[in-house]
């Protein structure tokens, strides 16, 4: 239960170094982080992709960490309950995945009303 619980952080890790170091070049709907405003143009588009790069290549490190500990503690536990405690971390972590939306597109925002700023 521990490889499963520890696989999206690490899969999060490889995917946030991949998108902060080598980003996709172009708009596309297939690969990186796609979302109405980071596709407005290429500069957002260049942006989002470093900056979910850094969060999630940094998050998932603290993710990883929170999802080893309990197993450490649990290791003469009944199998039912590692299952439990995985689910619930794996649960946690997608949701804590998902939030890193909300700071992308904040900082999308804010580029974007600087961008209208300097045209004025």
């Amino acid at each position: 239960m521990l490889i499963s619980s520890i696989f999206i952080p690490i899969l999060m890790h490889i995917i946030g170094i991949i998108l902060s170091k080598k980003p996709p070049k172009w708009i596309n709907d297939y690969y990186g982080y796609r979302t109405k405003r980071s596709k407005m143009n290429q500069k957002t588009w260049d942006f989002a992709q470093v900056y979910i790069g850094k969060i999630w290549s940094r998050l998932s490190l603290i993710l990883l960490l929170i999802s080893i500990v309990p197993f450490i503690y649990l290791t003469d536990s009944k199998e039912d309950t590692l299952a439990v405690v995985g689910f619930i971390l794996m649960m946690i972590q997608v949701v804590i995945m998902s939030l890193t939306i909300v700071p992308v597109e904040k900082a999308l925002k804010k580029l974007i009303d600087e961008d209208k700023d300097t045209l004025k």
